[in-house]
This record gives structure tokens, sequence and C-alpha cells, in this order.
């Protein structure tokens, strides 16, 4: 599954399906961000996806990272 942070993904028409989110919790923050991202391609996945664009990250005051974008699919 792909994930971008851009609104568009080169030769591609989308359709959009919705927005997901992951929250990761852990010390490391590659583990953090890594399982924020499963749990957002989860989500895609379960909406019919084919990727993520507009990924976005924000750490919270808790030490977690919370992740979020659009899930597409490609027609």
């Amino acid at each position: 599954m792909l994930l971008v942070s851009t609104d568009f993904i080169t030769d591609k028409k989308l359709q959009t399906l919705g927005i997901v989110y992951g929250i990761g919790k852990g010390f490391l923050i590659k583990k953090q961000i890594s399982s924020t991202n499963e749990e957002m391609k989860e989500e895609a996945r379960a909406l019919g996806g084919d990727a993520i664009i507009n990924v976005r990250y924000q750490y919270t005051e808790d030490a977690c990272i919370f992740g979020f974008g659009t899930a597409v699919r490609f027609m």
C-alpha cells in the first residue's frame, strides 16, 4: 500500500474513500510511526483502498504519534 504526503498520485485517477488514522505508542519514534502506518493501512484496506494520500503526523502531549490521511482507490 502506498502512503504519500501529497494530495495526488501522478498518472492515477483517485476515488476518495474516507479518512483513516492510527496512533503509535512506545518509546522509539521509528516504532511509533511504523505502528501508526500499519493501523492506517489496515483501515484503508478495509475500505477497499489502494493508497493513502495527504498523510500527516502529529506528536501528542502523551508521547504518542497520531497519523491520519485519506484512503483512496485507483480508478
